[in-house]
């Protein structure tokens, strides 16, 4: 059989094309916000300092809000079924028994504004275990969630759209052609640090400072979608 050539372009036309890994966004939703007594802990750990643009720590909201412009890459999580071998008679198959699904890994970029983006994960992690008295925190009062946003690829800039004048002062959104719209939304529930890596300095490195921070879960799942992974 012939490669169809023609079939395969039509495919793509379909599909509105390849998909491009480059082109996402991460969303934090710190579980505590609702929490006085955790988010004025939360604010105490990073001593109330002062961030260029954002006031106090303690309405850090536009902060977290903003950091989904620094995660530099991002994964989505894999997923395994365990089997064991069984037979009655004859070959041997596999039966499945348990579902298990890996760990979250975000890489930051640092900014000169204090390296807030670090600070921010150094605070979490005292969150899930004091540093001083090594006391385990609350589940409820550490976990959060965290939205993994996969965009289509665009030729209008990020997120852009076009505003139509209906007059009367009425206005219409319309998305730009073939535009940055996001096709799938990877929800991670009831998630909180576990690691963070190592920031190496060195005098010959002129490259971005970025760290890495690995975050495991309960259970995700793909927004919209009925289908979940439990841990």
């Amino acid at each position: 059989m012939n490669f169809d050539i023609d079939g395969f372009r039509a495919t793509l036309d379909k599909s509105k094309g390849i998909n491009h890994g480059n082109i996402f966004d991460v969303m934090i939703v710190p579980g505590w916000l609702g929490n006085n007594k955790i988010s004025k802990k939360f604010s105490a750990l990073l001593g109330g300092m002062m961030l260029e643009g954002y006031g106090t720590w303690g309405s850090f909201t536009e902060v977290w809000k903003e950091m989904r412009f620094l995660c530099r890459a991002a994964s989505i999580p894999s997923k395994d079924i365990s089997t064991s071998d069984w037979s009655a008679y004859g070959p041997i198959g596999k039966f499945p028994y348990e579902s298990s699904h890996g760990d979250l890994e975000l890489e930051f970029m640092i900014t000169n504004n204090k390296m807030l983006e670090r600070k921010f994960f150094e605070a979490w992690l005292n969150i899930v275990e004091d540093s001083g008295t090594h006391t385990i925190g609350w589940h409820k009062d550490y976990i959060s969630t965290i939205n993994v946003h996969i965009l289509s690829h665009g030729k209008h800039g990020y997120n852009s759209s076009i505003n139509t004048d209906l007059g009367g002062g009425r206005t219409r959104n319309t998305p730009g052609e073939h535009d940055n719209k996001r096709i799938g939304t990877v929800e991670i529930k009831d998630a909180y640090p576990v690691s963070l890596s190592e920031i190496t300095l060195n005098h010959d490195n002129e490259g971005l400072q970025t760290f890495s921070v690995t975050l495991t879960y309960d259970q995700y799942a793909f927004k919209g979608n009925t289908a979940s992974m439990m841990r």
